[in-house]
């Protein structure tokens, strides 16, 4: 009976201080702090202008999670919108994380406005942002260069 008592308190007090550092994390963090890192990355990694003009919140439970307002994104090293959100809510599963495994469990975006661009030689704004060269196709009429092409993304021509 002793035993089981000692196994209580154990508990009760690993509780209290898990809880305790999430109150205290929770009290003292401040997300807005984060802002000019967030952009320095993206613009580092990208060439893209990032802006942040809302607010970021983050939420422990029940999914770890950040949620931004107003957000813009530039061409490649360019000053144009290439896209704009109203709101970003951006969420992870908890088990997986704590696993060392980061799987992304929601994303909601709010008032998304995406400026899609496909140039005459095959190239779209957005190449860089999926990992596709940003250079023009070597020769137009390459299987490859034609086959990685997606029928939406194709100009129309007026007839």
């Amino acid at each position: 009976m002793k035993a089981l008592r000692w196994f209580a308190v154990v508990v009760g007090v690993l509780v209290t201080l898990v809880v305790a550092v999430v109150a205290y994390l929770a009290a003292t963090f401040d997300p807005e702090a984060s802002k000019p890192t967030i952009v320095d990355l993206v613009k580092r990694r990208t060439g893209r202008t990032l802006v942040i003009d809302g607010k970021i919140g983050f939420t422990l439970f029940p999914r770890i999670g950040a949620s931004l307002g107003k957000v813009t994104l530039s061409e490649p090293d360019g000053a144009a919108i290439f896209a704009r959100v109203d709101e970003v809510h951006v969420a992870v599963a908890l088990v997986p994380l704590l696993l060392r495994r980061e799987d992304v469990d929601r994303v909601t975006l709010k008032g998304l406005t995406v400026d899609l661009v496909r140039y005459e030689d095959g190239r779209t704004n957005f190449d860089d942002l999926i990992g596709q060269e940003a250079t023009p196709p070597s020769s137009p009429s390459s299987p490859q260069a034609s086959s990685s092409r997606t029928e939406w993304l194709r100009p129309r021509t007026s007839g």
